[in-house]
């Protein structure tokens, strides 16, 4: 769909609120309007006179799916369609207004919806008036009873008028009054000025109650006529008031009554008046405020809105100073019981392009339900959203949504949060949250083809070039949500996969890196390390590194589109991730291995650990950078698959895992066909286990406890393996005599909880001292060091634990009294601390427990029976006696 449109195909679709007449659950009078619960967006089908109204669903991504209400519109199908009503009772609409720039309005009933409704044949309108405005602006209902609905018009040389609908005349009727002097200009063609024809229809009754407050010469009061406008450009409804903005910047609040009466005006502002006094703030950066010329200042309203929460009303307005202010903004007024109006505030509007020659007259406004962000549209479609505090910000910058809107209106979420519903081209909504993650995914995502092959070794590689360029287009875009407030309008788990989307291109750009440096460095032969691993083994079997490396990424893209399409997959960082890990258990697992050569394992090992760490440093580098700016990243917020942080993310987690074991398994072979290179190789298998248990627990704390519940089987395969692979290590480390990598293999067991490998770093040493010492600082590492202690039947060294142990063992034994062995062990410790008592009963007990004819029966009856006798109470009654 082409991006600039006409203003009458511009026209042909929107998305509104509806009004109401219960907020909250709570009656109101009837005639007063307060905004609806409900969203609501139209479309007229292009080449047809039909027009379709369906409910939004801000949960839903697109609300095509409800049933539509079809209208049938040939009555007034000259024009474009420049506003739609909707008024709602009890949950449905009940009444829907249609007005063209042509002039014409149409009305539909509660019984013709309902029958539009089941989708049999197109509603016909309930009644369509001509208002005899070639050029109407807006329409915005004032009030509405289950009889009577009434309504007011603005049109860009007629003025300001008012129309009513009456249900049981199912007949419509409208009239413009006279401008006031002060306006200029002659009426409307057809229009006849006169107070005795304020009426161009006259129906019966119906008409004498339209006309039943005077000819419109003077109010109620007998005051004289207040002037009003002959242009009208936009018109809000903050009941109950009318504000109307007319070409010369001056805004009117007014007291509109569609029954012939003049309207009664209550206030007005001069924006343009407003700007003169502080005119030198609006210049650019740049101008000289001595040569601004306040008689070229000229400030057009462009739409005017109504804020939720209390009388107030934004106008937006292009404010101009021959060439050397355009500036856009956003008064806010206030509007006091008696209808005066006071500036409250203006916002300036800080973006480049909306001082375009794209604001005109089709430019409109929505408001958040809580005043704290805008959205602006253009007649073009483009939109910019903003997000400030209306009450007391003074210049915002905001972020332009590429995509063709035709509509766009603010709502709350049933928990209260404000947000904005767009209708985009395709005529499907969507909420503001879900167009920034697309936003996002257009970032991450674009990639141009690029089918140029792969240079000289050394020179530039276009897709590294597009992924860094990506990269920093991304970080630009989520510095740009942060800085201008619109991270924290959207909810955390969005923000979350906006920001952490940059996590994917900095592991991309990395495995790039390392394929272009091993494609270079494949077939050098004295750069040492890695590079001279790599060549040795290229050289001798024929499939190095950079091989290795190339099948990876063609097995993670699904053979599918070459490294340009595994390039641009946001996700792809995470099937490769995937694709080493299976790799890595298949090399562990490998029938042969005893015949693969030694240099050609460590070269292969080295290609795909030193990837996947360098991979990981290069993202927390990124990680680091953010959180520098101060951008938020809630932990956990985040859906499967898309899911977690890239540091933290099973994939990654199983990946380090698999490349942990294929370490261990090489190290078995390796002491026997390769001993110089173990000790390197049990570095390297400290490194990769470091990083899997820093990546285990960051997963594990990232994953929301009731998943980590219903899965609590896989998890503690996790815990399970963070202590296989760290034993191993451990016994490495005593086969070597390597002290410093026992010392490191402890650090890591206390800082992760592997209460196995710290007991058994213990028990090789024989070090009672360093146990008690685990005991007391690390938590819960004593109630594991009891269970040991007891399953290798060390029942003295139970006994001779510290005493400040004696009340934690006293408890985990007190918790297993099912279990022979614990109630031996427990009658024995209250024994050795003197509690004759509770020892005696625990004997007791066990006795009881026994039954007749059992072996120890007798014997834990007779011990019973010394532990009562051993009591102090009973030691003092036998010295009395």
């Amino acid at each position: 769909m082409e991006s600039s449109m006409s203003e009458a195909s511009m026209s042909d679709a929107g998305v509104l609120r509806g009004v109401a007449y219960h907020a909250n659950g709570h009656p109101r009078h009837d005639h007063d309007l307060v905004a609806s619960d409900s969203t609501y967006w139209w479309s007229k089908q292009g080449g047809s006179d039909l027009v379709e109204v369906r409910r939004f669903d801000p949960a839903a991504e697109n609300a095509s799916s409800a049933p539509p209400i079809t209208l049938d519109v040939k009555h007034g199908a000259e024009g474009a369609v420049v506003g739609v009503e909707i008024v709602e009772r009890d949950g449905v609409p009940d009444l829907v207004v249609l007005a063209t720039t042509k002039g014409r309005i149409l009305v539909w009933g509660r019984p013709d919806l309902e029958r539009g409704a089941a989708g049999a044949t197109p509603s016909h309108p309930s009644a369509c008036v001509e208002s005899g405005a070639t050029d109407l602006a807006t329409v915005r209902i004032i009030s509405s009873t289950r009889t009577r609905t009434e309504f007011v018009l603005g049109s860009r040389s007629a003025g300001l008028g008012a129309a009513a609908y009456d249900a049981g005349e199912r007949a419509a009727v409208c009239s413009f009054f006279p401008p006031g002097d002060d306006q200029g200009g002659s009426p409307a063609p057809g229009q006849d000025r006169g107070s005795g024809s304020l009426l161009q229809n006259v129906l019966g009754s119906f008409a004498n109650r339209f006309q039943q407050g005077g000819d419109g010469s003077a109010d109620s009061r007998g005051a004289p006529a207040s002037p009003l406008p002959r242009s009208v450009f936009a018109i809000a409804v903050t009941y109950p008031f009318t504000i109307a903005a007319d070409a010369s910047g001056r805004v009117r609040c007014l007291s509109v009554r569609a029954d012939g009466s003049a309207p009664e005006l209550r206030g007005h502002m001069s924006l343009r008046d407003a700007v003169a006094s502080e005119l030198a703030e609006w210049a650019g950066k740049g101008q000289s405020h001595h040569s601004l010329d306040p008689s070229r200042l000229r400030v057009t309203p462009l739409d005017c809105v109504a804020i939720a929460g209390g009388p107030r009303a934004a106008v937006l307005a292009l404010v101009e100073c021959g060439d050397q202010v355009r500036r856009a903004a956003l008064f806010v007024l206030s509007v006091s019981r008696r209808g005066e109006l006071s500036l409250e505030n203006r916002v300036l509007l800080n973006d480049a392009w909306l001082a375009s020659s794209a604001i005109d007259r089709g430019t409109k406004i929505a408001v958040a339900a809580d005043a704290s962000s805008l959205v602006v549209r253009l007649a073009d479609g483009r939109a910019c959203c903003f997000a400030c505090d209306l009450g007391s910000a003074g210049e915002c910058a905001g972020i332009q949504l590429d995509r063709f809107a035709w509509g766009c209106v603010g709502f709350a979420h049933p928990g209260g949060d404000p947000g904005f519903a767009f209708l985009l081209n395709g005529l499907q909504t969507r909420t503001l949250a879900q167009i920034l993650l697309d936003a996002c995914h257009n970032i991450v995502e674009a990639l141009p083809k690029d089918k140029a092959a792969f240079g000289e070794p050394g020179g530039a590689d276009p897709i590294s070039a597009q992924l860094k360029s990506k990269l920093e287009q991304h970080f630009q875009f989520a510095s740009l949500l942060h800085r201008t407030g619109w991270l924290d309008l959207v909810d955390m788990a969005t923000a979350g996969r906006i920001v952490r989307a940059g996590e994917h291109i900095a592991a991309l750009q990395c495995i790039r890196g390392k394929e272009v440096l091993l494609r270079d460095q494949g077939g050098a032969s004295g750069a040492g390390g890695l590079s001279h691993d790599l060549a040795s083994a290229s050289s001798r079997r024929g499939s190095g590194a950079p091989d290795l490396l190339r099948s990876l990424l063609a097995e993670a893209s699904g053979g599918h589109g070459g490294a340009e399409a595994f390039y641009s997959r946001p996700l792809a960082s995470l099937s490769f991730l995937d694709v080493v890990s299976r790799r890595a258990e298949s090399l562990a697992g490998g029938v042969n291995q005893a015949a693969q050569d030694v240099q050609q394992q460590s070269a292969v090992l080295d290609a795909l650990s030193r990837v996947v760490t360098e991979t990981l440093s290069a993202v927390e580098s990124w990680v680091r950078a953010v959180d520098s700016s101060l951008i938020p990243v809630a932990k956990g917020a985040f859906a499967h698959q898309e899911g977690y942080a890239w540091s933290a993310h099973p994939s990654l987690c199983d990946c380090l895992l698999s490349l942990s074991r294929l370490c261990v398994c090489y190290h078995r072979q390796w002491k026997r066909r390769a001993p110089a290179l173990v000790p390197r190789l049990s570095i390297q298998l400290h490194s990769l286990i470091t990083q899997f248990l820093h990546v285990r627990d960051a997963m594990v704390e990232a994953t929301p406890k009731e998943k980590r519940d219903a899965d609590a089987k896989r998890f503690a395969a996790y815990g399970e393996a963070g202590e296989e692979v760290l034993g191993a290590l451990l016994s490495a480390s005593y086969e070597e005599s390597n002290h410093m990598i026992q010392d490191a293999v402890a650090e890591l067991a206390e800082v992760h909880d592997c209460h196995g490998v710290l007991y058994d770093l213990c028990d090789k040493t024989g070090d009672s001292r360093r146990l008690h010492q685990y005991m007391r600082m690390v938590d819960p590492f004593a109630p594991y060091a009891f269970g040991r202690l007891i399953e290798a039947n060390r029942v003295r060294d139970l006994m001779e634990l510290p005493d400040e142990f004696s009340a934690r063992l006293r408890g985990y034994l007190e918790q297993r009294l099912g279990s022979g062995a614990h109630e031996e062990l427990l009658w024995m410790l209250l024994a050795r601390g003197g509690e004759w008592s509770d020892c005696a009963g625990v004997l007791a007990g066990m006795a009881a427990r026994a039954g007749e004819g059992a072996e120890d029966r007798e014997r834990h009856l007779a011990l019973s029976k010394l532990c009562e006798l051993a009591r102090p109470a009973y030691r003092t009654k036998a010295r009395a006696t």
